[in-house]
């Protein structure tokens, strides 16, 4: 994520604080409303960044919500990349 924002602000200066507030809010959405990702796997589900394209994926157990990692949209994510 971190390499991304950078990214992202050399593009364009305060693109990278933009990418990661979009982090943030997605991460504010999936603890408000855990089960609304798209389930890939079991227990599994992916949120996608409205204005990026990246994904915050994300495990879902009983109790406890786990983000497995931000990744790009373009890129075939595999679990604990």
């Amino acid at each position: 994520m971190v390499a991304a924002a950078r990214y992202y602000e050399q593009q364009q200066t305060g693109l990278g604080m933009s990418f990661r507030v979009a982090v943030e809010r997605g991460l504010e959405q999936i603890i408000a409303f855990p089960l609304s990702g798209i389930e890939f796997e079991s227990n599994y589900r992916r949120h996608a960044l409205r204005q990026f394209p990246y994904h915050i994926l994300y495990r879902v157990d009983a109790e406890t919500l786990t983000v497995v990692s931000v990744v790009n949209q373009r890129r075939r994510p595999r679990r604990g990349q």
